[in-house]
């Protein structure tokens, strides 16, 4: 009896020993970029970018998108095999070594909510988090967004925290849920806002370099401006597609 009772303990322990190994065979790999890896563990829906260099659609031949709409190449080759399961991504890491993002990599992934940026250089192409779930953003002095559209449609994205570099067109267009922002370089693209209904405070903290004639268009807001600064003249203080009252802003 009591040799059964050990038998039947041991077994126990090795079914508790394999379980992990089983819970974790479900983990989906695979390469992404010429010196990118991603990991996919579907019951947290983590997904982790690693290794070195750029990843994504177009340069690199993969997609997470889960835009119904193909995604086909640039110069018109084939379609872009993209995961089936770009859905279920809730969090994105991206770890130190990674350097870029491409277009569209991104593109409706709804349940998409956070994303964790590397903290060497690295830049954003246009369109990769457009109609994400993403609820806050921010972009350290190390991230460079070119293209365009980078997050626009983000309907949920609440929290953005802009950096010194120069944005593009697009970028925050349809992000109906923000309701302020703080720019800290005045230089903003066409459309930038355009569409950001819900947007009402508008903190301006530099320079004024230039305003794109479209950046507002659907807003209602308050824009404060530094009460100090020479570059923010008379002229300059016009609606831009929208219909924005200037207050000026002393921070005294």
């Amino acid at each position: 009896m009591r040799r059964r009772v050990l038998s039947m303990l041991l077994v126990l322990v090795m079914l508790l020993m394999l379980f992990p190994m089983t819970a974790g065979a479900s983990e989906i790999t695979g390469t992404c970029g010429t010196d990118a890896v991603y990991s996919f563990d579907p019951e947290t829906g983590v997904l982790t970018i690693s290794g070195t260099g750029s990843f994504g659609c177009y340069l690199y031949g993969l997609c997470f998108a889960a835009e119904t709409d193909d995604i086909h190449q640039h110069d018109g080759s084939g379609k872009i095999p993209r995961v089936d399961w770009g859905d279920q991504i809730k969090t994105l890491i991206i770890e130190d070594g990674i350097t870029g993002v491409c277009d569209y990599t991104f593109q409706g992934c709804s349940e998409l909510s956070s994303v964790r940026f590397p903290q060497n250089s690295f830049t954003i192409f246009g369109g990769a988090f457009s109609q994400t779930g993403l609820t806050e953003v921010e972009l350290t002095d190390e991230i460079v967004c070119v293209h365009g559209n980078h997050f626009a449609g983000c309907t949920d994205l609440k929290n953005v925290k802009l950096n010194n570099q120069f944005p593009t067109y697009g970028m925050f267009s349809g992000c109906t849920a923000l309701e302020s922002i703080v720019i800290p370089v005045a230089y903003l693209s066409s459309d930038m806002f355009a569409g950001c209904t819900g947007l009402k405070t508008i903190w301006f903290e530099g320079d004024l370099f230039v305003i794109g004639e479209t950046a507002f268009t659907g807003v209602s807001a308050t824009a404060y401006y530094p009460a100090d600064n020479e570059t923010w003249t008379e002229d300059k203080l016009l609606d831009y597609g929208g219909d924005i009252t200037w207050v000026s802003n002393d921070p005294e």
